[in-house]
């Protein structure tokens, strides 16, 4: 990361270095399901609704924290997002009362929700070009996965020891990234964005809904963020089908993230050459095909292939949205657009197990993978006719401006 990091802005270095810290500390919510069967004796059912509650805190966190990027400043809401869930993680690892938890856990996810439009939002403001830009949210999205793969090794290790101090852990690092942004990062919000919302008679997060072009790039994301989460949802219950079970589910995994880690900043470097939508069409046919194959074979070496493929498409397509988002956000609305984008992600966590679900219990399994090969590559050609009318809206408003000279 230094090579790359050393071409960066002194304020972007801290974001993405706040960032990889922030994800190497996120100690609970992977554990969050053990935690509360193992340390605080609730049920299956118990911890599966408070784990579910945390996914739609997430879904809020996203739109609320846009509306707050837009309104008080980025680098304002990202260290309110972290010093609040700072806070929120040690108190939680505290209390014992099943309420308690319960409303403690969706305020976390309220309050961690709101780091990413803003994040997202301060990247295009510190950015120059679309190129810069996609690179950098490329190494964000890089240096956050190297992070989440070895955060969970070292909660591991806290966690046998004690379920407090893995609390401590997670709170002290996000303390550490608000730190980070508050002495590193210089608020960019552009000057006079909240008279600019208040001119639109519509406040930001309604404005950024209002936009037609918005929603469907938030369709095509929630889409293939739905085939996306198939990895798990109903990828482990087809290899344990197939006398797979966690050990090998665990493996597959594990090739997710060695690509990642691998691949991400190559990968994306070469794709900068190429429009955003294309970028995109392509990872919607490598997410569709890498869980299409799926229908075709059921060995674990035939699983192994087929993450590579779905693990392309996924780093493929979460920087290059930021970057599209991003592209046709207004500068006052930045952080509104990135909420919604945001949101889209979230809301796929809670689509693709229910549709997952019904499809792989009530269909067959064979019928849900080819059904993610027909929406991968729906979205695709959806993405080919969005750059093709993007297009032509640019080329009709530079003919307006000669004409206008």
């Amino acid at each position: 990361m230094t090579a790359n990091t050393q071409r960066l802005s002194r304020p972007l270095q801290f974001l993405i270095g706040g960032s990889f810290l922030n994800k190497l500390g996120e100690f609970v919510i992977p554990f969050l399901t053990i935690y509360l069967t193992s340390a605080r004796g609730l049920s299956a059912g118990q911890a599966s609704f408070i784990v579910s509650l945390y996914g739609l805190g997430l879904l809020l966190a996203s739109l609320v924290g846009g509306f707050l990027t837009d309104l008080i400043g980025r680098r304002s809401t990202m260290t309110l997002s972290m010093i609040l869930s700072s806070i929120t993680m040690v108190i939680l690892g505290s209390v014992r009362h099943l309420v308690l938890i319960t409303g403690l856990v969706f305020l976390l996810s309220l309050f961690t929700g709101m780091l990413r439009p803003a994040a997202s939002a301060a990247i295009a403001d510190l950015t120059r070009t679309p190129a810069e830009r996609m690179r950098v949210y490329s190494l964000r999205y890089w240096a956050n996965n190297v992070g989440a793969s070895v955060g969970p090794l070292l909660a591991g290790f806290l966690a046998h020891f004690s379920y407090f101090i893995m609390f401590l852990g997670d709170a002290f690092s996000s303390f550490i990234f608000g730190a980070l942004i508050w002495f590193g990062v210089p608020e960019t919000r552009p000057r006079g964005s909240r008279k600019k919302q208040a001119g639109n008679g519509k406040r930001g997060l309604l404005a950024a809904l209002a936009n037609p072009l918005l929603l469907c790039y938030a369709t095509l994301i929630l889409l293939n963020g739905t085939i996306y989460r198939q990895y798990s949802v109903a990828l482990p219950l087809d290899m344990e089908a197939h006398g797979l079970g966690e050990q090998y589910y665990g493996m597959v995994l594990a090739v997710n993230g060695v690509v990642i880690v691998l691949a991400s900043i190559p990968v994306n470097r070469f794709f900068e050459r190429f429009s955003a939508n294309s970028t995109l069409a392509l990872a919607a046919v490598l997410l569709g095909c890498g869980f299409g194959m799926i229908a075709l074979l059921q060995s674990f070496p035939w699983y192994l292939v087929s993450v590579v493929v779905w693990t392309l498409g996924e780093l493929l397509s979460t920087p290059v949205e930021n970057a599209v988002i991003a592209d046709i956000a207004p500068a006052h609305l930045n952080g509104s657009y990135q909420g919604v984008h945001s949101a889209a992600r979230s809301f796929a966590t809670f689509t693709a197990p229910l549709i997952g679900g019904l499809v792989f219990e009530h269909l067959g399994p064979a019928y849900l993978w080819i059904g993610c090969l027909g929406m991968g590559l729906l979205v695709a050609c959806c993405y080919l006719f969005l750059r093709a009318l993007r297009a032509r809206q640019q080329s009709h408003s530079l003919l307006e401006a000669h004409a206008g000279d």
